[in-house]
This record gives structure tokens, C-alpha cells and sequence, in this order.
């Protein structure tokens, strides 16, 4: 489960919404979730939030969620040591899991990143 805050912004603006939710939940690992997610889409609505362990950690102006039902995923994960190198990493991740799913007509329309203070991991969930 998670505590998530739902966006209908620009995807470039997202790393300023993270901001919020790692200083709400600096013990906890962040995720984003964008269940239309659309490779040539700059704008859309998405959730950001932290994951939790029980229901009495939602904080005031966030929602209690759940994640997506999966039997697959297509996923890569990196460890981090430097927040810039979260875009580019990103980037490159995208790219391959990208053509992955082209190449074996995979879906890619429930994407998901977690993050954690060494670590990033993103899926196209199937």
C-alpha cells in the first residue's frame, strides 16, 4: 500500500512534486505511478507517494492506495549515488524497456518508478 497525492501536470515538473513527498516521508521509499502512461504524452495525471506499511501513516492531504494487480512486469532497476544521475539512468532505462515492449508486444501503459536513497527502479507492469 501507499500514500499517494494524484497530478494532472507536466511530466517535466515532477521531480519538483517528489520534493514534497521525500520531505513527508524521508524514511520511506517514493514511487510514481502513471496508469496512462503514454511515451509521447509531455502531460497527464499521475500519483506520486511513499510506500507504507500501515493505513495510520497517511499524512493529512494525502490518499491510501494500492498498486496495480500484476502477473508480469518488464522492469530495470540502477543504484544511485548522485540524484543526477536519476535522469539520465532514467533515460537510458526507458529506452530499452521501451523497445523491449515494442519488441515482444508488451504493454506499457501502467508505468511505475519506486525510488530509494541508492537506488531507482521502474516497470511497465503487464
Amino acid at each position: 500500500m501507499y500514500a499517494y497525492k494524484e497530478f494532472d501536470d507536466q511530466f517535466d515538473e515532477v521531480p519538483k512534486l517528489y520534493k514534497s513527498i521525500a520531505e513527508d516521508y524521508p524514511e520511506n521509499k517514493t514511487l510514481g505511478l502513471y496508469e496512462s502512461y503514454d511515451e509521447s504524452y509531455t502531460e497527464s495525471v499521475f500519483k506520486l507517494g511513499a510506500i507504507i506499511s500501515d493505513e495510520a501513516e497517511v499524512k493529512t492531504g494525502y490518499l491510501l492506495g494500492t498498486l496495480p494487480d500484476s502477473s508480469a512486469a518488464i522492469c530495470s532497476s540502477f543504484e544511485i549515488k548522485d540524484p543526477i544521475q536519476i535522469s539520465v539512468g532514467y533515460k537510458r532505462c526507458r529506452e530499452k524497456m521501451l523497445s523491449y515492449a515494442k519488441e515482444h508486444d508488451l504493454k506499457t501503459d501502467t508505468f511505475l518508478e519506486i525510488y530509494s536513497p541508492d537506488n531507482s527502479s521502474y516497470y511497465f507492469l503487464q
